[in-house]
């Protein structure tokens, strides 16, 4: 497991994003194979009711997450999860003047149910209350994060929690193969041969994949192919959409591009220029 973080690491549209809104910490040494990072605002911010200029843009990065916001002024805490979600959408919001703070976890895709209590099946695109899946970890987790508003002491007091709900027992073979497979041919792989080189039949693997992560096989990886497109067009420095192309299984420059802008609601360059590189 620890080999697919070093293969594929998932980002979000605004990858340099670090503000008093937002930032990111990563989980100790034991949890970095499960999660792929905490974030949320440093400190409890202010809201000034205005319209932010820059929108926030969420991309399907293959993760799913568990999403606490905290609201100080009219002493309320909101929390959802997030499951895997195949489209992008654009989030503004109008704040209220109150005081809040948000904290959230970040799980891999494969990971998300080594914490859960329930199958994840028909749960892509869609929001939860988080005690629909992890309601053991949430009723210990809520208690910390209100004790304190700093993300870094959220994140430990987190890490130390997940540390001891994580159940290996559910990792399923099957899956962590297929994962590894898909991430290895960047999502060009067709699901007969990941399934024939796996010795399950495509209905099982599908199986395998819906109860663990909600998503098909083919959905999936096709997910990963624009996350690592997005990757490399976001960080490569001389980015090349013709050797793209190739690399990742289009048939054209255009089909590579609508593609793009279908989970990116956004051109290649228009998504560089909103990342801020």
């Amino acid at each position: 497991m620890l080999r697919l973080i070093t293969q594929y690491h998932p980002i979000t549209a605004d990858p340099f994003q670090r503000n008093e809104n937002y930032a990111e910490t990563a989980p100790c040494n034991a949890l970095k194979p499960y999660i792929r990072c905490f974030w949320g605002t440093p400190e409890p911010v202010r809201r000034s009711g205005i319209i932010s200029d820059k929108p926030s843009l969420v991309i399907p990065d293959t993760c799913m997450d568990i999403i606490f916001h905290f609201d100080y002024t009219n002493n309320l805490v909101d929390g959802h999860f997030c499951a895997l979600d195949e489209n992008s959408y654009s989030s503004s919001g109008t704040g209220n003047s109150a005081l809040t703070s948000t904290f959230a976890i970040r799980f891999y895709a494969w990971t998300a149910v080594l914490f859960a209590e329930n199958s994840f099946a028909g749960s892509k695109n869609r929001a939860f209350e988080v005690g629909d899946y992890f309601s053991a970890l949430k009723k210990e987790l809520l208690p910390m994060l209100m004790s304190v508003t700093s993300l870094d002491k959220r994140a430990e007091f987190a890490g130390d929690i997940l540390l001891k709900r994580l159940n290996p027992n559910r990792i399923n073979a099957n899956l962590m193969n297929g994962i590894s497979d898909i991430i290895c041919t960047r999502g060009t792989a067709k699901i007969f041969d990941i399934a024939q080189q796996n010795a399950l039949s495509k209905k099982h693997l599908e199986r395998v994949f819906n109860e663990n992560m909600g998503i098909s096989p083919k959905a999936f990886s096709s997910l990963v192919r624009y996350q690592m497109l997005w990757q490399e067009i976001c960080f490569s420095p001389r980015f090349n959409v013709l050797d793209a192309v190739e690399k990742y299984g289009y048939s054209d420059q255009s089909h590579l591009l609508n593609e793009f802008k279908r989970r990116h609601s956004m051109t290649p360059k228009q998504a560089v220029k909103f990342a801020g590189k």
